[in-house]
């Protein structure tokens, strides 16, 4: 039986990890993407052929979306009260209603539909494929599909940040793509070295940083203004996912069979500046 475990550590020299409640999930088969409804306070967890849906709060078992093939990618758009969810194996984006976990639409894709992430600027949600190498951009609204943009290698986690741009982990070629989300056109490529394999990946909007987790055993904190990798940090072996803040002052980082929450080291918040709005 496999159980999501909340982990509280401070990154340093040493590392000391802290097991709050764990929960536990039951069944088999292969975890990937969760998503948090901080609103709802419901969490979102992909689990083979279903979504178990849990209350944050009570860490209880609240619901669960059931009959897919295999379920990578949640998105939740609350202002459109619509939440999404990529099939890789049946080739769709499925949408569901948040508050009843009812499905209500079936978008057709190309292979394997996986991970995702919603531009609030254009409306538009993100779909990474990565057997065709290829971006699909699909109008939130009304399911119809706008436009697929070829990138140069494996598509990793996408991160949107409210300013037209989608970025994009490049797992293969050990860099991250910058997207324009009106015009659908790739405008930056950003190396990652050290770090190599880039999948996971969160985005601190206020002060303006992406955090990809590589296979390395690295973490690579990047500047999303100039793509210029800022830090370097150790992560938890076999960590692919991360999740965030609207303030990054804590991260989530999803190994294979955990979900663990890291406060930032001190090496890394000298990295960044402080909290800044967009303009």
């Amino acid at each position: 039986m496999l159980a999501l475990l909340y982990l509280q550590c401070s990154v340093g020299l040493a590392q000391q990890y802290k097991v709050n409640p764990s929960i536990p999930l039951g069944g088999n088969g292969a975890w990937d993407y969760l998503r948090a409804d901080s609103e709802a306070r419901r969490l979102y967890v992909s689990h083979s052929s279903e979504v178990v849906v849990l209350d944050m709060d009570s860490k209880k078992r609240v619901g669960q979306l059931t009959g897919f093939g295999f379920v990578h990618g949640i998105v939740i758009v609350r202002s459109l009260n619509r939440g999404f969810l990529s099939d890789g194996q049946k080739n769709e984006v499925v949408t569901f209603d948040p508050e009843t976990l009812q499905i209500k639409d079936r978008i057709k894709t190309v292979a394997n539909p996986n991970s995702m992430a919603y531009d609030a600027v254009t409306g538009r949600l993100f779909v990474g494929h990565k057997p065709s190498k290829s971006v699909t951009a699909i109008n939130a609204a009304t399911g119809k599909i706008e436009g697929r943009i070829e990138v140069p290698g494996i598509p990793e986690f996408p991160a949107t940040d409210g300013r037209s741009g989608l970025f994009v982990n490049i797992e293969d070629k050990n860099e991250m793509i910058r997207i324009d989300t009106k015009t659908l056109k790739i405008v930056a490529h950003y190396p990652l070295a050290p770090c190599t394999g880039p999948g996971g990946l969160a985005i601190d909007l206020q002060r303006h940083r992406l955090f990809a987790a590589c296979d390395n055993k690295i973490m690579a904190v990047v500047n999303s203004d100039t793509g210029a990798v800022v830090a370097s940090l150790p992560k938890p072996q076999h960590s692919r996912k991360l999740m965030s803040g609207p303030s990054c002052q804590r991260l989530k980082v999803k190994p294979v069979r955990v979900q663990l929450r890291h406060k930032l080291s001190s090496k890394l918040e000298a990295n960044l500046p402080p909290p800044s709005p967009f303009t």
